[in-house]
């Protein structure tokens, strides 16, 4: 598991794209910029249109816990 860090360029692409929540840009933007591929969110809706997996914590919490038990 990694957390995406945000630097100059990740605030400059947010900056110019047409997201209209800056800080969902952030958040986008910084996770394609890591090459993360799953973004934890309760605000699902607002990331449908990332390209990106999107998962509630709950069902990523099954997830991982599924995960673990499986090896």
């Amino acid at each position: 598991m990694d957390v995406a860090s945000v630097d100059k360029k990740v605030v400059i692409e947010a900056l110019r794209s047409e997201i209209p929540d800056f800080e969902d840009a952030i958040q986008i933007f910084s996770a394609k910029q890591a090459a993360i591929e799953t973004v934890v969110t309760r605000n699902e809706g607002d990331f449908a249109k990332s390209g990106l997996d999107i998962q509630n914590p709950k069902s990523f919490l099954q997830r991982l816990q599924a995960g673990i038990q499986n090896g």
